[in-house]
């Protein structure tokens, strides 16, 4: 069991336990894990945020971006000691789930959800694409930014998808596999 108050000699995360992991500096690591969010500083570990980290993201602005049991948060600063962590709403629903983030060129960031594809830009406005506008399902799994075009792929439970998309019109030019 993982235990900041303990100080193991040792410390082994079975593989199927750690989601994602960042080097941040300094030999500090971040974990997102089946127990929490957890933090490695040299030989030190501490636990951050609950259980259950399913997605994080560090993006171009330093924010962390993670996915809980309770929801999407978002820490500001977090590579400068922040942890501080603002929960993010959504009008569709409250119990709002990502798969996996990504971050486009612009700074937005694209997530995979049970909701849908949600593109939010850096004030906090989104646009969720769903079934009723382009997606096979609103179950989407993972997203890559394709290095060409810009465009987005998107994996759902019921197909592939792929959507070019502008956040500053709005305009949606989509193309769907099923």
């Amino acid at each position: 069991e993982l235990n900041s108050l303990k100080k193991p000699k040792k410390l082994t995360l079975p593989l199927h336990l750690v989601g994602k992991y960042f080097y941040i500096k300094d030999s500090t690591f971040l974990l997102s894990t089946h127990v929490g969010l957890m933090r490695k500083i040299g030989k030190k570990y501490e636990r951050l945020f609950g259980d259950r980290i399913y997605a994080t993201i560090i993006d171009s602005k330093n924010k962390l971006w993670y996915t809980s049991l309770d929801g999407i948060f978002v820490i500001d600063n977090f590579t400068s000691g922040n942890l501080v962590s603002k929960k993010i709403s959504f009008k569709e629903t409250k119990n709002v789930f990502v798969n996996e983030y990504k971050e486009d060129a612009n700074g937005n960031m694209i997530m995979a959800s049970n909701i849908g594809l949600i593109i939010m830009d850096s004030n906090f406005n989104y646009t969720v694409l769903t079934d009723k506008n382009y997606l096979t399902s609103t179950d989407c799994k993972k997203v890559k930014i394709d290095p060409i075009d810009s465009s987005l792929w998107i994996v759902t439970s019921d197909g592939l998808n792929n959507v070019k998309y502008s956040f500053k019109n709005k305009k949606l030019n989509p193309v769907s596999f099923g």
